[in-house]
């Protein structure tokens, strides 16, 4: 990596659990709530049930305007998702 010469840079030390539990869960209260208004709770909902399963990631049959206690892993799941499948989706 790029700051393997630098002191005290390693991302370990500086991206510590809390930080990215916040930064996880304001796109999950905010950013995908706002995805969900643009482009239509139905839409995201088909869209996310239609993805083929895939080994290591979470998949929503059911979609994902319906969940309710969700976890960190689930947060980082929709985010690898979120922008192939709001892409083209939200009106001009």
């Amino acid at each position: 990596p790029c700051w393997k010469d630098w002191l005290l840079t390693d991302p370990s030390v500086f991206l510590t659990p809390e930080p990215l539990h916040h930064w996880h869960k304001e796109f999950y209260d905010h950013d995908l709530q706002w995805c969900l208004i643009v482009v239509g709770v139905q839409e995201l909902d088909f869209r996310i049930s239609i993805l083929q399963p895939t080994v290591g990631y979470c998949h929503f049959h059911g979609g994902i305007s319906k969940l309710k206690q969700v976890m960190g892993r689930v947060h980082q799941d929709i985010q690898h998702y979120i922008i192939g499948l709001i892409a083209g989706a939200a009106p001009r």
